[in-house]
């Protein structure tokens, strides 16, 4: 009787972590129409990419912009997210800066 209640605990106890696993990975995923690549953003690092792109273009990003962004971010302000955290005044700067700068970038080769 106790090998059947040890092996029901068990089993839930898997369960259960199971679900809270499967759900954190669905909170960070976000899937690209291009690929079948499964990308994990933290949550902080996404709402600062979309606050800034907000603050550029006056328009609200996509996930797939987000990531694309994300991914095109230097490695030094990823670093540098790593160490202070992604809603640290220098961090937001930083990523602004570069999403002006892609803006800017993209005007040149308009005109």
């Amino acid at each position: 009787m106790i090998y059947w209640e040890n092996a029901i605990i068990t089993l839930s106890f898997c369960l259960v972590f199971y679900i809270c696993i499967k759900g954190l990975s669905e909170r960070y995923k976000y899937k690209t129409k291009a690929s079948s690549h499964h990308v994990f953003i933290d949550d902080d690092a996404h709402n600062i990419i979309h606050d800034c792109y907000y603050d550029v273009f006056g328009l609200t990003p996509n996930n797939i912009e987000i990531i694309e962004i994300y991914n095109s971010l230097p490695k030094e302000n990823k670093l540098l997210a790593e160490r202070w955290g992604w809603n640290d005044t220098e961090v937001r700067e930083e990523v602004y800066r570069f999403i002006r700068d892609l803006m800017d970038k993209s005007l040149m080769e308009v005109n």
